[in-house]
């Protein structure tokens, strides 16, 4: 990492520290667990707007594909130790104008083990910390943007056991 030295006031141009970024592959378009490793509460500036929002960042620690089979990357890759984001707004835990809830509403209600059409409890983020969920993970281009990254587009409730348990009845006739 470039160090700035104060005494002569060097700072480094933006490409310099773009350069010294670490780069890492692209995440396969799939299916993860996830775990849950950092909350922070933070607030942060609207997007396109000037107005403030509290927000939480969720950084999740990538465990396997859902099928619990080791994830790669798009290079071939192993993915341990890879982290993935995600900020999630506490003003916006509703749902959707279809009736789909809201990303948040989806990770606390799945994390917690709650009905994610109920009314959801959840005394602090910090509760969140070392909690396993799925989720579905695809590549897309930031607005105004030339490189593709990674994002969480939906987080996947478990199957309940009984789900799993129904027996069809086959009618012979």
């Amino acid at each position: 990492m470039r160090r700035i030295n104060f005494n002569n006031m060097n700072f480094p141009s933006k490409q310099q520290i773009d350069d010294e970024k670490p780069k890492f592959p692209l995440l396969v378009e799939e299916d993860y667990n996830l775990k849950i490793v950092e909350v922070k509460e933070e607030r942060q500036t609207k997007y396109q707007s000037n107005d403030e929002e509290e927000v939480v960042n969720i950084t999740f620690e990538i465990l396997s594909y859902k099928d619990g089979t080791e994830s790669k990357d798009v290079d071939g890759g192993s993915t341990k130790d890879r982290k993935i984001f995600f900020t999630g707004r506490p003003g916006s835990m509703g749902f959707m104008r279809d009736g789909t809830p809201a990303k948040l509403r989806s990770l606390v209600a799945i994390a917690m083990g709650q009905d994610v059409l109920e009314e959801i409890d959840l005394d602090a983020w910090q509760q969140l910390l070392g909690k396993e969920v799925s989720a579905q993970i695809s590549q897309y281009i930031p607005e105004g943007k030339t490189e593709r990254k990674n994002k969480i587009v939906r987080f996947i409730p478990q199957r309940r056991e009984q789900d799993e348990e129904i027996e069809i009845p086959i009618v012979e006739g």
